[in-house]
């Protein structure tokens, strides 16, 4: 369903449907099949104007991917922090010296920060 500016509700084939009957017969009437081609190209071309006006109005919602925003924290001073990886499982093998850094948080690298961020409009 699509809403209009006018305040009705319409499927994508009564949109396309209107715009058939709202666009303009060109040329004399013995050229029916020119006629009816030009009316649905007009058709067509009106529909991608208001369908690409509609989306880009919906495309604009931010929302926080939920994994991002469990793998990341943001500091006080706006650096983004991750967990460093390697510490769930095969530990017995890895000495203490290794296991007690893996434990520490780093800052992500300035080349991914802006990706991440993107991901969490809210932080």
């Amino acid at each position: 369903m699509i809403f209009i500016e006018t305040g009705i509700f319409l499927n994508l084939k009564s949109l396309i449907r209107v715009f058939l009957r709202a666009a303009p017969a060109v040329g004399p009437r013995k050229r029916a099949g020119k006629v009816l081609l030009r009316k649905k190209e007009i058709a067509r071309r009106s529909f991608q104007n208001i369908f690409a006006a509609l989306m880009s109005r919906k495309a604009g919602r931010a929302k926080t991917r939920k994994a991002v925003s469990k793998r990341f924290k943001v500091t006080g001073t706006g650096l983004l922090v991750r967990n460093k990886p390697g510490r769930r499982h095969l530990l017995q093998c890895k000495n203490r010296k290794r296991k007690r850094n893996l434990r520490k948080s780093v800052v992500v690298a300035a080349v991914d920060a802006p990706r991440i961020r993107a991901s969490m409009p809210f932080m």
